[in-house]
């Protein structure tokens, strides 16, 4: 009976300071405190939370966190399109639609995706010019990302592609017309967006 009486009182113990453990956490959490503070009873080692621990006793001290561990490995990174061709080289005559600055945490490759309405007008008949959209990022063509239209209304578009591999830092993103052909008039039925996803990092 007594080995059982003892285990017993142990496991009372280890419960007791876990409790003790738990609320001294929460108090700091609370505080705002970067640290855990308890009190160390002198006869069995005791744990209590108080102002002031008595004078036998002595307080212990212990990180809320601890420090940060090392970077993980990079994730994998891919990405494909199957649609689309690949944009047009820029020009002299190309002009910017609408353009998105990023800064990527890492290398690897961007998903871009953009949604757009245009409205094309040409002279002397719609059947006599072109109008090359494509997705750039960094004024290098993005692969599957070209949209082809000719003169007359046209309904919204989605277009998107994936981009060669870049570096981590600042990045611009554009959405870039060419006209081929007597271009009379573009306008935007809708408001052209733009946007960017990191796959992975490498």
């Amino acid at each position: 009976m007594r080995h059982v009486f003892a285990a017993r009182t142990s496991v009372v113990a280890v419960l007791g300071a876990g409790l003790i453990v738990a609320l001294a956490g929460s108090y700091a959490l609370a505080s705002g405190s970067a640290t855990i503070t308890a009190c160390v009873h002198k006869h069995g080692g005791a744990l209590y939370v108080a102002k002031k621990c008595a004078r036998h006793d002595h307080k212990l001290n212990w990180n809320t966190a601890g420090s940060p561990g090392p970077s993980g490995a990079p994730g994998p990174t891919y990405g494909t399109v199957s649609t689309g061709d690949d944009p047009p080289s820029l020009t002299s005559a190309s002009v910017v639609d609408t353009s998105l600055t990023v800064d990527l945490p890492a290398a690897g490759t961007v998903w871009v995706q953009a949604h757009f309405d245009p409205n094309v007008s040409c002279t002397p008949s719609p059947e006599d010019c072109k109008v090359f959209y494509g997705i750039y990022v960094d004024g290098t063509p993005v692969n599957g990302g070209e949209r082809i239209f000719e003169g007359g209304a046209a309904s919204p578009v989605e277009s998107w592609g994936v981009s060669t591999p870049v570096t981590a830092g600042k990045h611009q993103i554009t959405l870039e017309y060419t006209p081929s052909g007597d271009l009379l008039t573009l306008t935007e039925q809708v408001k052209t967006e733009l946007g960017a996803i990191l796959l992975g990092g490498s």
